[in-house]
């Protein structure tokens, strides 16, 4: 690729899921390069394929370009994304909601001895922010020290660096993002990316100071806390907890300002969550107190539980204040530090709880918080001096924290990583409970919940009558699909045009593959905003997308059964499910346990 002073950077592409990954390249290739090559602002393009443990963006694509002013002209907005001729019928051929466009300048180049650019694998080192000093000492670093180290490295040939310049979406025209920020590609002429030695180049005492400041401050504080009584700590942690429900509504309101969850049905709960999560672990403070052994063999053994240090929690886009008290109560309880890292989808309500810590009594240090997208994450995933991560979120990302955490210094993970939670309806339930209990159970923040009843079994008995009732009631719910900000609105809409794609992609593909059997749903609501039916799919195989992916949507199948022994197959033994909701009459416990073990 030829050295342009402007780089125009496409990530997160992926193609749309109603065609094949080679009519969308073939696609891409033979029309979209040209329709942008007519723009006379582009004339050269990369396109790289993503080898990481995650399919959900595939591609990545390099145009060194000419003029900045390029960036959001009507010029840039009428580079055609449908095609007539390759991918039929004329519709969108990307699949993709954060569709990230950014614009670099060139800073500087750095090539090894010897060796030849063509490079069989690039490494991206995006969002580089120097922590501390100037941005002088950042490029003198980069420059002196991190190429050094680089050129170390099996099979590295090059690095060209950028800093941003500015950054769109596909959408919507952005504010600059902030200036002191690098992209670096790292070309490397190898099969297999020597992965421990890329970790060792950011072990130095820079890199290490890109995370410094916040670690930093709450090393400083763990001793004074872990120290500090345990009654002061539980008032702490009340105090917190009614401060929570003090601001409960305004907290809530800056949740549906992102995730579009009205207050009545959701942002309510979830505050309550949060503050009942802190008071109940204030509880705790004072009972652990360890053990002792009695001295049989001479010797006096004590156990005492001590807190790990410095840990953080990064919380997901569809519960963002919830799962701070399930986080953050526990640790701070036990003695520890901590820094939340919210979603970059939904921060507003973690960020407000700033002046909340600070008017609880927490010494400055103990509870940070810190916004940033998935290289934020990543930086704490694999932090030489954070002891633990919780994270909650999709699987491929939980993969990439637990191997961050093998990596750096081996810290202790918790991942919780979505669901696709069956539930159990017998003969002798009790129906009308059953069928109000499931409603909620998938409509629920609009089925955004790892706990939705995705997969509904009816034993046959009953099938019928629940099918009409459970049909009923969804319906009902239907009615209340709108504005969330609106008195009355049970169902929001999904959390962005991205999220809205695939679970729509979802009901197309059931539909068309014949999946299953459409019984309620399955349309958009309106023309505007991203709001869906409930749906419901009937009848669905096992083996179908519909009953063995997480959707995360207003999305349920439902199926019949005869006999416990054969749901205890379908959950258990086919898709390793050891846990289920059996609704039976009240008395019948046991059945109740064979399902959970």
């Amino acid at each position: 690729m030829s050295k342009h002073h402007l780089l125009w950077v496409n990530s997160r592409i992926t193609n749309s899921s109603e065609f094949p990954e080679p009519k969308f390249l073939e696609w891409y290739d033979k029309e979209h390069i040209p329709d942008i090559f007519i723009t006379k602002q582009v004339s050269s393009a990369v396109r790289y394929s993503n080898i990481n443990p995650s399919d959900t963006h595939p591609y990545l694509v390099l145009y060194p370009v000419k003029d900045i002013n390029f960036l959001g002209s009507k010029q840039y907005f009428d580079i055609p994304v449908t095609s007539e001729k390759y991918i039929s019928g004329g519709k969108k051929c990307f699949d993709v909601a954060e569709f990230d466009t950014r614009w670099y300048e060139f800073v500087d180049d750095f090539q090894k001895q010897g060796t030849k650019s063509g490079p069989a694998k690039l490494v991206i080192s995006a969002g580089l922010t120097p922590a501390e000093g100037t941005d002088e000492d950042f490029n003198a670093w980069y420059r002196d020290e991190h190429y050094r180290t680089l050129s170390e490295c099996t099979g590295y040939v090059r690095t060209r660096r950028y800093k941003l310049k500015n950054a769109v979406n596909a959408k919507n025209l952005e504010k600059p993002r902030e200036p002191q920020k690098y992209l670096a590609l790292h070309e490397f002429d190898v099969d297999t990316l020597p992965q421990d030695e890329l970790q060792k180049t950011a072990e130095t005492e820079w890199a290490k100071k890109v995370m410094g400041s916040l670690q930093g401050t709450a090393e400083k504080a763990l001793p004074a806390w872990k120290k500090l009584t345990n009654i002061a700590r539980r008032d702490i942690l009340l105090k917190f907890a009614s401060l929570i429900e003090e601001h409960g509504k305004s907290l809530a309101e800056l949740t549906r300002i992102t995730l579009g969850a009205p207050y009545g049905s959701f942002g309510a709960f979830e505050t309550g969550m949060a503050a009942e999560a802190f008071k109940y672990n204030a509880g705790w403070i004072d009972k652990f107190a360890g053990e002792s052994f009695p001295q049989e063999d001479g010797f006096l053994k004590i156990v005492r539980n001590e807190p790990l240090g410095v840990t953080a929690g990064i919380v997901p886009w569809n519960g963002p204040l919830g799962t701070v008290g399930l986080k953050a109560a526990p640790a701070l309880a036990t003695g520890n530090c901590f820094i939340l890292k919210p979603s970059e989808k939904t921060p507003f309500a973690s960020l407000a709880l700033g002046p909340l810590i600070k008017e609880a009594g927490f010494p400055p240090g103990v509870f940070q918080v810190l916004s940033g997208d998935g290289s934020t994450g990543a930086l704490i995933a694999s932090h030489m001096r954070i002891r633990k991560v919780s994270f909650t979120g999709s699987i491929p990302t939980g993969k990439r924290i637990q191997e961050a955490a093998a990596r750096s210094n081996l810290k202790r993970v918790t991942l919780e990583l979505g669901g696709k939670s069956p539930a159990v309806v017998f003969d002798d339930a009790n129906l009308e409970n059953a069928v109000s209990w499931l409603a909620n159970a998938i409509t629920a923040n609009t089925g955004q919940v790892c706990f939705a009843a995705t997969r509904v079994y009816v034993q046959e008995g009953i099938y019928d009558k629940f099918v009409q009732g459970y049909k009923d009631a969804l319906l009902a719910k239907g009615k209340t699909i709108g504005d969330p900000d609106k008195e009355g609105t049970v169902m929001g809409p999904l959390i962005d045009k991205a999220q809205f794609d695939r679970v729509s992609g979802f009901i197309s593909r059931g539909k068309e593959q014949n999946q299953g059997t459409l019984l309620t749903g399955g349309s958009r609501v309106g023309d505007s905003g991203f709001f869906i039916e409930p749906t419901v799919f009937e009848n669905v195989g096992a083996d179908s997308e519909l009953l063995t992916q997480e959707i995360f949507g207003p999305v349920a199948v439902l199926n019949s059964f005869k006999t416990e022994d054969e749901i205890i197959e379908r959950n258990v033994v086919k898709h390793y499910q050891t846990y289920s909701l059996a609704i039976i009459k009240p008395y019948n416990i046991v059945r109740s346990q064979v399902l959970r073990n």
